[in-house]
């Protein structure tokens, strides 16, 4: 038979939550994924991104730059291994990213903390809402890790994350020739409290990073990845991909390689067309001019091709 609790315990259990806060939000308490920059599914290095591009996953660059390299590292920050966010600069620019919160109501009126390590040689650079405030500034200039916490009440919210009142939480910070920031472990959380990084595997991350983007074919795949089609006429051959995660709503796909495929040789297609896309999956048509037989089965392999779902 189950006890029953005492008032007293359940007196105790309040004070514990209220001293404590971390095991009443511990697993899941991070609302940012990928604060750790463990995924990077479009690359790990990229020099002057434009608009609106994705760098690590869920992490975005909002303004075109001329003289910035943004790089996946790996350093030694409070005692341990962690990946870092690393952005080095070449001439002046201006640095403002983002990562969007999808389930907006869930913090919208709430007081919320946010943290992160940094290391920089920048003053001034501080953490910010996409269009409307600073939540805090003047980062330690010294080139030594430091944790970086602040606590804002966030007004009424609306879905679009680039809005004045949308859900997009970053970094801000102007730079000249030689300025760098690094960043690990950016870590969104309900309460007034910041408690430590939420550590996760890595497989739960990237589960979470494709439910947003999916690489669903490389190149660099080779004959390591084949896709089977029947070709519909002479010209086209249908050919379904399944997601490996559901997506959270009807992805973009792109085709930036067309492959090639087997016709008693291995030859180059001439074409793609995306005939259909859903949360599960997605059809597309890889054309080449003529020479599929009606009915028959073709494989094709390093293609590129990508699924993108982001807010």
């Amino acid at each position: 038979m189950t006890k029953a609790r005492e008032n007293s315990d359940y007196t105790g259990l309040a004070a514990d939550i209220v001293a404590g806060d971390t095991a009443a939000r511990a697993g899941r308490k991070n609302l940012i994924i990928n604060g750790g920059f463990d995924v990077w599914q479009r690359g790990t290095s990229f020099t002057n991104p434009i608009n609106d591009q994705y760098l690590a996953d869920r992490f975005f660059n909002a303004v075109a730059r001329s003289n910035t390299t943004v790089s996946k590292g790996s350093q030694t920050v409070n005692g341990a291994i962690a990946n870092t966010f690393e952005l080095a600069a070449t001439g002046a620019d201006t640095w403002d990213f983002y990562s969007t919160i999808e389930d907006y109501q869930r913090i919208s009126s709430q007081t919320i903390t946010i943290s992160f390590w940094y290391k920089t040689n920048i003053s001034g650079a501080g953490c910010r809402h996409y269009a409307t405030a600073s939540y805090g500034g003047n980062l330690v200039a010294d080139g030594v890790w430091h944790r970086f916490e602040t606590t804002v009440t966030l007004g009424v919210l609306q879905s679009n994350p680039r809005a004045a009142n949308g859900t997009a939480i970053g970094v801000l910070a102007t730079a000249a020739s030689g300025s760098y920031l690094h960043l690990a472990m950016f870590q969104l959380e309900l309460g007034s409290v910041a408690t430590d990084f939420e550590h996760r595997s890595y497989g739960e991350i990237l589960a979470d990073c494709q439910r947003f983007y999916e690489v669903l074919s490389s190149t660099a795949d080779g004959s390591g990845n084949r896709y089977n089609g029947v070709a519909w006429d002479s010209s086209n051959l249908n050919i379904f991909i399944p997601f490996k995660v559901t997506k959270r709503s009807s992805p973009t796909i792109n085709i930036s390689d067309n492959g090639n495929v087997y016709n008693g040789s291995w030859v180059n297609a001439t074409g793609s067309a995306v005939t259909g896309a859903s949360l599960r999956g997605c059809t597309i048509s890889i054309q080449k001019s003529g020479g599929y037989a009606l009915n028959k089965a073709y494989f094709i392999v390093s293609q590129s091709i990508t699924a993108d779902a982001e807010l």
